[in-house]
């Protein structure tokens, strides 16, 4: 009899845990991670409803925010940027795909920890320069996953390849599926490619022009 009362008691307490946990996990993802600075053309925002599976499409504009979970689309000829809450710059390019997973910023400790899925396209992620070491960013595609800590990056994300450029600091691109093999840490003025099944490529050095194109896509709107 008190066994079962045991096995009663604990599966009461794992539902009230699941509960709770599940709770939390929907209450983050309507945080704002930050707000629209910059738009440009067609650019749609996928929304969770508040407890629900079901999405809204909306229209972004100008100081609109930009919540933990959205679902960023843009047209071909839409562009946007996001100013994060601890001052880090995201620029979405033409014809991407970006979801913010996972967003927290630690004010006090000058720490910010976040997670980004890139399904298709390019972004410009520039982290903010008030931030310390410990700060973690994560960029995940179909075929790779970048880390940074400190990292101004460009990201470009297709079905055949995924590639890393990056600006200035450092990260470091691992290959998906693990059992391609490889992960390579590249410095500032850095690039590599990662394509399906393959291990990442040598570091390149990125050509001036190219550069220079990456920073006139983060100032044209």
């Amino acid at each position: 009899m008190e066994a079962i009362l045991f096995r009663s008691v604990k599966y009461v307490l794992l539902i009230v845990f699941v509960f709770i946990l599940n709770s939390v996990e929907i209450g983050l993802a309507y945080e704002a991670a930050g707000h629209v600075t910059a738009i440009k053309g067609e650019v749609r925002c996928r929304r969770v409803r508040a407890n629900s599976i079901e999405t809204d499409l909306l229209r972004l504009k100008s100081g609109d925010s930009f919540l933990i979970a959205d679902i960023l689309e843009t047209g071909a000829n839409g562009k946007v940027q996001i100013l994060l809450n601890d001052q880090s710059l995201v620029t979405v390019m033409p014809g991407s795909v970006l979801r913010i997973s996972q967003f927290s910023f630690y004010r006090d400790e000058g720490r910010m920890r976040s997670v980004l899925l890139l399904k298709n396209g390019r972004i410009h992620f520039n982290m903010s320069k008030s931030l310390k070491s410990i700060s973690s960013l994560k960029i995940e595609t179909d075929l790779a996953f970048i880390q940074t800590a400190l990292g101004d990056v460009v990201v470009d994300s297709s079905a055949l390849s995924t590639e890393l450029f990056v600006l200035a600091g450092s990260a470091t691109i691992n290959n998906i599926p693990a059992i391609a093999g490889g992960a390579t840490s590249i410095g500032e003025n850095q690039s590599v490619v990662v394509r399906s099944k393959e291990p990442p490529t040598n570091p390149s050095v990125i050509p001036l022009q190219q550069r220079r194109k990456f920073k006139r896509d983060v100032r044209q709107f």
